[in-house]
């Protein structure tokens, strides 16, 4: 039987290097014992998204592939680090469906996260926390309308 490729995943790369190095470490093993007995792969990878950005040895040998996954959509964990120079392949759209004025030093978003430096339009979307937007993009997401009015 011929196999092609064999891989495992780290469950803790973005929060915990000590257990990633461990199944790292038992991972190598499999592979060694799989080789004792003759069976033989083309391709191994351990490294995920969190495993490319946080765990070098991920993409040592005998490791020849890495999977970006979240990355790819320029999503990092908030605690590990952002090695790769990605740019985002998605676009989120809504609608929006309220503007209004108001005036300087009024205070937006949960828990007052904003407080705005000068008289503003602002607008409200409906999509947030509810719909997967990470809260950690408070005050750091841009949009763009296409109502020239706004």
């Amino acid at each position: 039987m011929k196999f092609e490729g064999i891989f495992s995943h780290l469950s803790s790369a973005n929060c915990d290097v000590v257990y990633s190095m461990a199944q790292i470490s038992q991972f190598k093993e499999l592979l060694q014992d799989l080789k004792e007995q003759e069976i033989h792969f083309e391709y191994f990878h351990i490294a995920n998204s969190d495993g490319i950005n946080n765990i070098d040895s991920s993409k040592e040998s005998p490791f020849n592939l890495v999977r970006s996954g979240i990355n790819l959509f320029g999503v990092f964990d908030s605690l590990g680090e952002h090695r790769l120079n990605l740019k985002s392949v998605l676009s989120l759209k809504t609608k929006l469906v309220a503007k209004r004025f108001l005036k300087k030093g009024s205070a937006i978003g949960y828990s007052k996260s904003y407080i705005l430096p000068q008289d503003t339009w602002v607008g409200t979307v409906p999509i947030g926390y509810a719909d997967g937007v990470p809260q950690n993009l408070s005050n750091m997401a841009s949009f763009f309308s296409e109502d020239q009015s706004f």
